[in-house]
């Protein structure tokens, strides 16, 4: 049975910003955002949730010669947010970058940054620690990036990158208490940050072939996170907000007392994590059968890796993250002839190797065997272990300069998949969609 729930929302926001020029070298801009958010749910007015937020960034550019480009910048926001769902709350973000772009040679382009970024919520600031002959805590982190591009030939470019990464928890992260029907969200107020860095090596080809003209884009990557922030599933204690050990006779009397109010989902610090992997991407414009086509084709191959050396809340042994793909495609190709486009694209997922073990295992008695959270899902999931591929189609018809009927198909084929435990995706569906232009 379905239940309907009434909202009324309230959205509104201001963007004031302006640019100006001091000389013909110095460009000063300032982007200014007032954002006011107000949700109200007559059924259930412990989920009413008011916030405000400002935003203030200001930027000034100068072009030294011809071949060196310097940015200074400072931003402000500031929230204020009240809400039934995780109380009422302020936070504050400062940040002051800096960023230095030139080109060395003809061929060559370099770039480097440093941003310091200040967070806090309520009275919880951003704590950075600094080694030296004593260990201290400064409330700014400081995080750098540096870039460098290359031309090779004349469409030959080379690239590479390197970035740190700095990541507060949010209001919602650490606060939030609140269920979707038996399903609870727990806070977590000892959340910590997450950092972590990136980098990045590519190529990008210019390429022609017959009657077609485009690129190719070939790049590897490699992220490690520290402290990174995942929503875990499991048992929690309802009052406490501390994760419960089912093996731990204590712990299972808690769960036995308060039930299902004892489960649900909370955002965690999970340790270290690695993604490497590397994608590869083809655009191009030509003509197929001597119709003007254009296409687009990615690829991207990821292994995420749990550096923890335990783990017991994955649904297999294996130190793959959670909610995870190894490989991924997608395409999409078109065929423009006078007032007629059609297309085609495709989505392509391999099989998601580790969920959350309390949907298939709930208390550790193994994966299909004892109770489960859904009901069958493992089974579901050893069935449906190649992965999905799903295909769209359209076609339009530019009636006149201010009419257009178009016909969409979605999942084509009506593949069965889930995105998520217990979502399973849409089946096929065919919408007819006219668009009058006036």
């Amino acid at each position: 049975m379905a239940i309907l729930c009434r909202n009324i929302g309230t959205r509104f926001n201001l963007d004031p910003y302006f640019t100006f020029y001091t000389s013909e070298t110095n460009k000063h801009s300032v982007k200014t955002r007032f954002f006011y958010v107000k949700n109200n749910i007559p059924a259930d007015t412990a989920k009413n949730s008011e916030s405000i937020l400002y935003f203030t960034e200001y930027q000034f550019q100068k072009q030294i010669k011809d071949n060196y480009t310097l940015t200074l910048g400072l931003l402000h926001t500031f929230s204020d947010v009240k809400s039934k769902i995780f109380d009422n709350h302020d936070a504050t973000n400062v940040a002051l970058y800096s960023q230095y772009d030139k080109k060395l040679i003809k061929k060559l382009n370099l770039s480097a940054g440093i941003r310091a970024e200040y967070f806090r919520i309520d009275s919880k600031e951003t704590k950075s620690v600094i080694a030296g002959d004593t260990i201290k805590e400064i409330p700014v982190q400081p995080v750098i990036r540096l870039g460098a591009n290359y031309q090779l030939f004349d469409f030959t470019f080379i690239r590479a990158s390197f970035g740190q990464g700095y990541r507060f928890p949010t209001i919602a992260e650490k606060y939030t208490y609140t269920n979707v029907g038996a399903l609870n969200i727990f806070p977590n107020p000892y959340l910590k940050a997450e950092t972590g860095w990136s980098s990045e090596i590519g190529i990008k080809q210019g390429i022609k072939i017959s009657n077609w003209n485009g690129y190719i884009d070939v790049s590897a990557f490699w992220q490690e996170y520290n402290k990174m922030m995942e929503y875990t599933f499991g048992f929690y204690h309802p009052t406490e907000f501390r994760p419960l050990n089912i093996k731990d006779p204590a712990d299972l009397s808690i769960i036995g007392t308060y039930g299902l109010k004892a489960l649900g989902f909370q955002s965690q610090n999970i340790g270290r994590a690695k993604i490497i992997g590397f994608d590869i991407t083809f655009t191009g414009i030509g003509s197929f059968f001597g119709i003007p086509a254009t296409l687009l084709a990615g690829y991207t191959y990821t292994d995420p890796r749990d550096m923890n050396k335990h783990d017991s809340l994955k649904s297999t042994n294996s130190n793959i993250l959670k909610y995870r793909y190894f490989h991924s495609l997608k395409a999409d190709f078109q065929l423009d002839f006078k007032d007629i486009s059609t297309g085609i694209s495709v989505l392509y997922m391999s099989r998601m190797i580790n969920i959350d073990k309390a949907f298939e295992d709930l208390m550790g008695d193994g994966p299909g065997v004892g109770i489960e959270l859904l009901p069958g899902l493992y089974e579901y999931r050893q069935k449906h272990n190649k992965g999905s591929i799903v295909f769209d189609y359209r076609i339009s018809w530019n009636i006149n300069k201010t009419s257009k009927l178009s016909l969409v198909i979605k999942n084509l084929f009506n593949e069965e998949y889930m995105g998520r435990p217990g979502d399973i995706r849409p089946p096929r569906n065919i919408s007819l969609q006219y668009i009058l232009s006036l």
